[in-house]
């Protein structure tokens, strides 16, 4: 995916950490959400982190809607925040703990992280998708 400014995902990813602000959005996509970013699925149900991301991308649409703005962005600042907090958090892992990176798993990326899995229970995502700071999206 490569954007109107020249911003290239696949480049991007290659040399950079996987990451998705609260798995769903990255600073440089503007009105680019997923539903299955870096860091989204916490291990439990699939339908329980599809819900969990929609109600965050729903949140942000309203905002946006009520702002009269037709451009969203996640804050560079909040997109760095989330990948430390989930990089902190993993660390503690058995994944990260029983070093599982050279078992050739695809979990593990091709920078060593295991970014697909977020280090928090369903119950937590949940919860922060319905009460993070919409401040932590630029709205245009």
């Amino acid at each position: 995916m490569r954007t109107s400014d020249g911003f290239d995902l696949a480049e991007f990813f290659e040399h950079e950490p996987l990451q998705s602000y609260e798995g769903v959005s990255l600073p440089q996509l503007p009105n680019a959400f997923s539903l299955f970013g870096p860091y989204s699925w916490s291990g439990g149900s699939y339908h329980v982190m599809v819900e969990t991301q929609a109600g965050h991308i729903i949140r942000v649409l309203r905002e946006a809607e009520r702002r009269g703005a037709d451009r969203v962005a996640v804050r560079p600042e909040a997109n760095a925040r989330f990948l430390e907090f989930v990089r902190a958090r993993a660390a503690n892992s058995l994944l990260a703990i029983s070093n599982c990176a050279p078992a050739g798993s695809y979990y593990v990326d091709h920078h060593g992280d295991f970014s697909s899995l977020r280090p928090t229970t369903g119950l937590q995502a949940w919860w922060t998708s319905r009460t993070f700071p919409l401040d932590d999206y630029t709205y245009a």
